[in-house]
């Protein structure tokens, strides 16, 4: 039986990634660079995005994937600030881009067995790995639409984006992430009982689903 996660705690790692962009947030405020500030607010407050959601969905996200994100977003606006991206192009930017299609499949895994728990009809192992890719292709065009109206629409001169070229090998680092976090969602759900699968993230069964409690446990077709 797996350890069951039941801590919304943060550890050290994730109180040092957020002092270091609060100690960001203050070099902004005194020299005057408050796009920035407003920036690194918005990071922050992503950070604690999934806490906020174990507390309301009654779910215990891994410590591990809680703590990539803070790093992920860290080193995103380091990168800006420090300008990494730059300086270190194209790696910086391409491991930047594969550990956030790693961190988003993640989640979107996570996420789809939150989901698999409360459907009555269950999705198998197949169809789970499948949607982790079919539904990181948006999220991947979304972000790179983004980098690109950044440069060209904003005018704050970023080079997020530095061509065609650079947005399709954006592209393939982001779903390479999503096709090996698929894969290994195939075999952690092949080779684990789903009854053993789902105390790992549900905390607590939400009350709206009580009329369907006899069902919910109910595993996925293996096949």
């Amino acid at each position: 039986m797996p350890e069951v996660n039941r801590s919304s705690k943060k550890g050290s790692l994730i109180y040092i990634m957020q002092s270091v962009l609060v100690l960001y947030a203050i070099s902004a405020i005194i020299f005057g660079a408050f796009i920035t500030f407003f920036e690194l607010v918005i990071v922050l407050l992503l950070i604690e995005v999934p806490f906020i959601a174990e507390r309301y969905l009654l779910i215990a996200i891994p410590f591990q994937l809680k703590s990539a994100i803070a790093v992920l977003l860290t080193f995103h606006m380091m990168g800006n600030l420090e300008h990494w991206y730059k300086f270190y192009y194209p790696y910086f930017d391409k491991i930047t881009h594969l550990m956030a299609g790693l961190i988003l499949a993640m989640l979107i895994f996570v996420a789809l067995i939150i989901i698999n728990y409360y459907k009555i009809k269950k999705w198998n192992n197949g169809t789970i790995a499948a949607l982790i890719i079919i539904i990181s292709i948006p999220f991947a065009l979304i972000w790179e639409i983004g980098e690109i109206s950044i440069d060209f629409a904003l005018f704050r001169k970023m080079h997020y984006s530095v061509g065609s070229w650079d947005t399709s090998l954006d592209i393939i680092f982001d779903l390479s992430g999503a096709v090996i976090i698929a894969i290994y969602a195939y075999l952690f759900l092949s080779n684990m009982p789903c009854k053993n699968v789902y105390p790992i993230i549900i905390r607590e069964r939400l009350k709206k689903f009580s009329d369907r409690l006899s069902r919910i446990d109910e595993c996925p077709p293996e096949k």
